[in-house]
């Protein structure tokens, strides 16, 4: 969580959606979105972050939250309808998901500790809590977690 979030007790999260799920993302660590792009897959490397693709220049991990959601993994050469291109810490990643939903504002404290979506967190996926968002205009709230890219990068960094 940047200073300035944490400072005026808001946090700007972005929505996004894999098959029928929904998880959201520091609105803040997102670099860019993109429509779907081609990427190869690395042997011998996590499922969580099977691969990699170009981006201005460089390669970046693709991180692929399929298998921790209990839907189909992401098949090489293509990624799926869009994919997010975050910073996280001194690395960029790109998350590769189906749709992207509007940026919404919340408190920091309604981000609440892991409960309802702790099968995410158990499935090797870091959370810093959930929260109750309504993610479509007349629909339900949904509980949705919020990942901790912090801790997820750091875990991924002390197995190189």
């Amino acid at each position: 969580m940047t200073a300035s979030s944490q400072q005026q007790g808001s946090i700007a999260l972005m929505p996004v959606a894999l098959g029928a799920h929904h998880v959201a993302v520091e609105a803040l660590a997102v670099l860019e979105i993109l429509g779907p792009r081609e990427w190869v897959r690395i042997p011998n490397t996590r499922p969580l972050l099977p691969g990699a693709l170009a981006w201005r220049g460089r390669a970046i991990g693709v991180l692929d939250l399929a298998p921790a959601l209990r839907l189909p993994a992401l098949e090489a050469p293509n990624t799926r309808g869009r994919n997010a291109v975050l910073r996280v810490d001194d690395d960029v990643v790109v998350i590769t998901i189906d749709r992207v939903l509007e940026v919404r504002r919340a408190s920091v404290d309604a981000i609440k500790p892991v409960h309802a979506t702790r099968w995410l967190v158990e499935r090797g996926v870091p959370c810093r809590g959930e929260l109750e968002l309504e993610l479509e205009r007349d629909l339900d709230t949904d509980v949705i977690p919020v990942l901790d890219l912090e801790a997820w990068a750091s875990m991924h960094r002390s197995v190189r």
